[in-house]
């Protein structure tokens, strides 16, 4: 808490993060990643001088730093200005609502934007203050700030909903909400034409990888490079003149399976839309040779996160991000977040309410066939609106709770016990998810947390962590390997090294001698799906 100079609404600040000990601060930022799923209908909204001074100074901002700039979008700004209002009016700082004229007690930020009609699975943050009568007073606490500067320069959001309300008597008098959404939705508008002008200008858009004439084989990788004066909409991929995918979020990439095109000459051609429909193509001509693949030219490489997928044989990857090894302990290793950065939060998972018959991007010669659909047959696992199961997407911790949860069939409710958390950063919000599923696998001993006492719900699981709580799950239906037996993997740390001995030795994971398991590695839903699987059926013996 900042020194108070006097009682008017400019001498009074706060900043922090929203987490434990949220209420010593002068800002607050929340941020969650998220799918897309279906668009809603536009609201009209008028913002004031200071307000588009601040959507102007945001884009320039992340302009220089090679980024994106963020359209304006009506529906969510309507969000942020009745939080703005409620916090004043009612006399408190905080991303959850303690009292509103327009929101239930309790609702989140995703909860209040979707009221207003944002409605999407995409990424989602805000960020508050309170305290700041101008946009460049507010841009420049929230830049000090790591965790609010990382919201503003996601390179996933493409929209941002902009309020700032004075409200006479309260603690802060003016009090800023931003909040950022990953989806162009039908509300969203380039922030000039608020004052006349058209974007006319076309994005740019080109190949990363592979390159033209190159001899491709096996799952390949596709990358793009698109970029506009406003904002890059979305990007389509093209196979042969046939539509194959699109994705709205950046980087630009997708996986195409060969094994289902026909060896020989291929076009493949991408188009890059900005939000006023001005939309480039390229394209390029590769050769595709499966039958033998031993050609010297490899496809390229490049991992990448977030393409939607709408017709196979395309797909999407994530590339998982790998954490600094932390010191030896008995729990699984992570980061743990220092104040004030941003404390994650997010909505609940989106799956389908019943397993589909199959998944677009998991075909029968995918690897995880077998282990995905079994589960999804036993609705311990789901896909995603558009149909697809995006395998190599990770898995966050909260999600895998519910899942190790639904894989041993121990689920109960536990809404009773909301005001006894475990874990700070897992708290009762009226949803059963996720703390129902976290408290029981504490109570199960599946889940022990990490340093410092949190739990990290929406951190990515990493491999060492996944093995742990297996072979917790497991519990004596596991077999102890006999003395003398190795895993076989060359870079697996002590604290993991007896989880991951008796998975391998129970059939849970597998892997060449002496190759990497990649333990602070995130593991990805198709690994997830295996792993689990590969549990489900040693503990149906």
């Amino acid at each position: 808490m900042l020194g108070t100079v006097d009682s008017s609404p400019r001498a009074r600040r706060r900043w922090g993060n929203m987490g434990h000990g949220r209420l010593r601060a002068l800002l607050a930022a929340a941020m969650v990643a998220l799918l897309l799923a279906f668009p809603v209908a536009a609201h009209a909204y008028t913002y004031t001088a200071q307000e588009l001074e601040f959507v102007q100074q945001i884009n320039e901002y992340r302009r220089a730093n090679g980024l994106g700039t963020l359209l304006l979008s009506d529906t969510i700004s309507d969000a942020a200005a009745k939080h703005s209002k409620d916090m004043g009016t009612y006399d408190f700082f905080d991303h959850y609502t303690r009292q509103s004229d327009y929101f239930a007690v309790g609702a989140s930020p995703w909860d209040r934007m979707a009221v207003c009609g944002y409605d999407y699975n995409t990424y989602k943050g805000e960020n508050i203050a309170g305290g700041q009568s101008t946009a460049a007073e507010a841009l420049a606490d929230w830049k000090a700030s790591a965790g609010h500067n990382a919201n503003m320069l996601k390179p996933e959001f493409k929209v941002i909903g902009i309020s700032m309300e004075y409200v006479a008597g309260s603690s802060y008098g003016y009090y800023w909400t931003t909040d950022f959404g990953g989806f162009v939705d039908p509300s969203a508008h380039d922030p000039s034409s608020v004052g006349g002008g058209a974007d006319v200008e076309k994005p740019a858009v080109s190949f990363g990888a592979p390159t033209d004439g190159a001899i491709v084989w096996g799952d390949v990788q596709i990358s793009v490079s698109a970029s506009d004066n406003v904002n890059v909409s979305k990007v389509e991929l093209r196979i042969n003149g046939t539509l194959a995918a699109t994705t709205t979020s950046y980087p630009y990439a997708f996986t195409w399976y060969t094994s289902g095109s026909t060896d020989g000459a291929c076009n493949l051609a991408v188009r890059a839309y900005d939000a006023a429909g001005n939309y480039s193509d390229a394209s390029i001509v590769v050769t595709v040779s499966n039958h033998p693949a031993t050609t010297t030219t490899a496809s390229s490489t490049t991992t990448t996160v977030n393409a939607t997928t709408t017709t196979l044989p395309v797909t999407t990857t994530t590339a998982p991000t790998t954490t600094t090894a932390p010191t030896t302990t008995t729990t699984a290793p992570t980061t743990t977040t220092t104040a004030p950065t941003t404390t994650t939060t997010a909505p609940r998972t989106t799956t389908t309410t019943t397993p589909p018959v199959g998944f677009i991007d998991v075909p029968v010669e995918y690897r995880f066939y077998t282990e995905v659909m079994s589960l999804a047959g036993a609705e311990i696992i789901g896909g995603f609106s558009d149909g697809s199961f995006r395998p190599n997407e990770p898995v966050k911790r909260a999600q895998f709770a519910k899942i190790i949860m639904l894989a041993v069939d121990e689920h109960t409710d536990v809404v009773e016990a909301a005001g006894d958390a475990t874990f700070p950063d897992v708290r009762w919000t009226g949803d059963r998810y996720p703390f129902d599923y976290v408290e029981e696998a504490v109570d199960l001993g599946i889940i022990k947390g990490l340093n410092g006492g949190l739990f990290g719900p929406y951190d990515n699981i990493t491999r060492a962590q996944l093995a742990l709580m297996l072979v917790r799950a497991g519990g004596t239906e596991l077999t102890t390997p006999p003395p003398g037996y190795a895993h076989g993997f060359v870079d697996v740390p002590a604290f993991a090294d007896e989880a991951v001995t008796i998975a391998r030795y129970n059939g849970l994971l597998s892997g060449k001698t002496d190759e990497l398991f990649d333990p602070y590695g995130a593991a990805t839903r198709g690994q997830v799906a295996k792993m689990t699987s590969n549990l489900v059926e040693r503990l149906s013996r």
